[in-house]
């Protein structure tokens, strides 16, 4: 059965370009942000342990993720 897999990957902004947006929210009553790129795979099966493996390798890119970031971050399966 096909399934979507959906990967928080890293970071989309760079520390500087968060900082001028967090500036620029904090006009409007905003105090917190965050921007982080998603990934979503759809499979047609359960991906087996090497497959997934080699998945996080591919998508392992940029500077890690702020775990603090997001508490609905992380990796999950939807349908």
């Amino acid at each position: 059965m096909p399934s979507i897999l959906k990967l928080r990957g890293s970071p989309a902004l760079s520390p500087f370009r968060l900082d001028k947006l967090k500036a620029r929210l904090s006009g409007v009553g905003f105090s917190r942000c965050t921007a982080t790129f998603w990934h979503f795979v759809e499979t047609s099966r359960e991906l087996s342990a090497d497959e997934s493996v080699v998945l996080d390798q591919l998508l392992e890119y940029g500077p890690a993720a702020d775990e603090t970031a997001g508490k609905s971050g992380g990796k999950f399966a939807g349908k």
